[in-house]
């Protein structure tokens, strides 16, 4: 279920995104790619992509983390392991969505 929920998310925030780059007009508000576009990496923009990891952990868990709290190195190294992996920052944020997903923090929120 997470699999399915989560792709369905990056693909509907996908589409908005580069519906608003070719000026489209859209009352879609991202649900994970709030502070980030669908090719930032820790590498391009490291300031986003903590950012919006910090957005998502308080959105799925409830917990507002700062930037550099011990609690968010593994989501960071999760998204930077899974973009190297897969050459693809989207599929790492669909591995972000699923670990969030199914985490037992999001079950106790």
């Amino acid at each position: 279920a997470a699999r399915s929920v989560c792709t369905k998310m990056v693909a509907a925030d996908q589409a908005a995104l580069s519906a608003m780059a070719e000026g489209a007009e859209t009352d879609w508000t991202p649900r994970l790619l709030v502070h980030v576009g669908h090719e930032e990496t820790m590498e391009t923009d490291a300031d986003a992509i903590r950012a919006n990891m910090q957005v998502l952990l308080q959105r799925f868990h409830g917990r507002r983390l700062d930037v550099d709290a011990p609690g968010l190195a593994h989501w960071y190294w999760l998204f930077q392991s899974a973009s190297f992996v897969t050459d693809r920052p989207t599929d790492a944020w669909l591995a972000v969505c699923v670990a969030l997903f199914t985490h037992p923090d999001f079950y106790m929120y």
